[in-house]
């Protein structure tokens, strides 16, 4: 049995409250017991199914490790960590205490009445794929919003209900397309809606207020189920905590206004495992994660999902297919996908996203129809990538690496502050278009649609403030001078 089927089945995770963590035994997704051990979350620890119906017991801490085997019928492991720092293999199996104590009743389903819920808008997520609402359709440069009814349409019909948004997203033009097209159209309990605080949009603690009121106005509630800490990385986390962001919206939520309190996050592991240190309060954390980004020293996905872990935050998942990068993939890389048993290539990057452990949710950015139907066909029976499938997704993300293409998901971020109107993603594009894929129409669109209305690349005057608010960190005025001198080269 796979390892992403036993944790179904069976699996034990750490909570953390505070100071205090709690050990949860799960057993077909129903909570038997806890019970509180002491010290932090510095190790991993994993139960799962094993032969004759026994519980395998798996503890890691750096590079040891503690296996144990107990009977399944009648026991829980209880598990006691002290100091696990500095340890050899023998001193951390005498400093580790694992305790076995019977279960009563608990197969009938009992749940002790002492264990919390995460909240009742946890358990009203339907399934681990949501509809993000910052690539919607667009028609005359306006958002077409019966093209996205379609799509909301669509999307809850199938079973789903898990709605994200921002007021960043196209300067607050999604947040009024969700009322129009969703909110004003279903009943509240119908859908789940993340909304996000954004740093351009305060500039001290009294700001705060009046902004996140207009954002429930905008979008047509009276609570957000979900409100996060847009963006963060060291800078914005001290602006945040200048402001005391963070202060208020545990306010809000303690008035009702925002269900769950968490991050969305853009910069280092160590930087979110700081942030998460001292805000423990945090519920939720949302992630750059995809196969192409897993183990890019820049973005760091791998890592800041085990920091995740470590600290056993659910995890939400944006940008699965890197802002479509995933998806128009070059030509040795598509043929690598097409030797699997078919699917498109966003199916392969989206599942990959959602086959680890801790993943609650994983958003996509749905352009038309046709992009919704395809997320849906195969995210309706999610089924998480075998081992083959995992094989070929990393062969695709060694392509991706040795064509050195601008690894930009056109967040746009960087467009809205550009002093010279540079619409920068549609630039990079360019370059990618044409020095990665060899598309001979990659000049056409920079001269005759990109640049017709707006800056080009050698109208930069490098004034940086697309750099501070690019999430992938790149240097954009750089790679802009690249692109004038591919794409403005002067007639000999």
């Amino acid at each position: 049995m796979s390892e992403n089927a036993l944790s179904r089945s069976l699996r034990l995770s750490l909570v953390r409250r505070d100071d205090e963590v709690r050990a949860e035994l799960h057993l077909r997704r129903r909570i038997l017991r806890y019970v509180p051990a002491v010290g932090p979350p510095e190790f991993i620890l994993r139960i799962h199914k094993i032969a004759d119906g026994d519980i395998g017991l798996h503890l890691e801490t750096g590079d040891h490790r503690i296996e144990a085997r107990i009977a399944a019928l009648a026991v829980i492991c209880v598990y006691i960590p002290f100091q696990i720092q500095n340890t050899t293999p023998e001193s951390l199996a005498q400093e580790t205490s694992l305790l076995i104590c019977p279960l009563s009743g608990c197969y009938n389903g009992y749940i002790p009445q002492r264990i919390k819920k995460r909240g009742a808008d946890m358990e009203k997520i339907k399934k681990n794929f949501g509809f993000g609402f910052m690539r919607l359709p667009m028609k005359d440069g306006e958002i077409d919003t019966e093209e996205t009814k379609r799509m909301v349409d669509a999307f809850l019909d199938a079973g789903f209900n898990y709605f994200d948004t921002a007021h960043g997203y196209l300067e607050g033009k999604r947040e009024l397309a969700l009322k129009e097209c969703l909110t004003s159209r279903y009943k509240r309990e119908e859908y789940i809606l993340t909304d996000k605080l954004t740093m351009t949009y305060f500039n001290k603690q009294e700001d705060i207020r009046p902004f996140f009121e207009s954002q429930l106005e905008a979008c047509g509630v009276e609570y957000f189920d979900f409100y996060l800490m847009h963006s963060q990385s060291k800078d914005t986390f001290e602006h945040f905590k200048k402001c005391r962001a963070y202060e208020t919206a545990l306010e809000l939520k303690k008035e009702g206004k925002i269900h769950h309190f968490g991050i969305s996050f853009h910069d280092k592991a160590e930087v979110l495992e700081e942030i998460l240190k001292e805000y423990p309060q945090i519920e939720v954390v949302q992630i750059q994660f995809n196969y192409l980004d897993y183990e890019d020293p820049a973005v760091q996905s791998r890592k800041c999902y085990e920091v995740c872990r470590r600290y056993n935050k659910p995890v939400i998942v944006m940008e699965p297919v890197k802002g479509g990068n995933l998806v128009n993939l070059p030509e040795d890389a598509a043929k690598i996908l097409d030797n699997l048993n078919g699917g498109s290539a966003a199916s392969y990057a989206v599942r990959f996203a959602a086959s680890f452990d801790g993943v609650m949710m994983v958003l996509s950015g749905m352009s038309n129809i046709e992009q919704m139907e395809d997320n849906l066909s195969y995210m309706k029976e999610f089924r998480a990538l075998d081992d083959t499938e995992m094989a070929a997704v990393k062969a695709v993300a060694e392509v991706f690496n040795s064509k050195h293409m601008i690894a930009c998901t056109a967040c746009r971020y960087c467009v809205e502050g550009c002093p010279k109107h540079i619409s920068i993603p549609d630039l990079f594009a360019c370059m990618n278009a044409k020095t990665v894929f060899h598309d001979w129409n990659a000049d056409c669109y920079y001269n005759d649609v990109h640049t017709i209305n707006n800056g080009k690349a050698s109208d930069c005057i490098r004034c940086g403030k697309c750099e501070k608010v690019c999430p992938q960190h790149l240097p954009i005025r750089k790679l802009l001078e690249k692109v004038a001198k591919e794409f403005e080269k002067k007639a000999d």
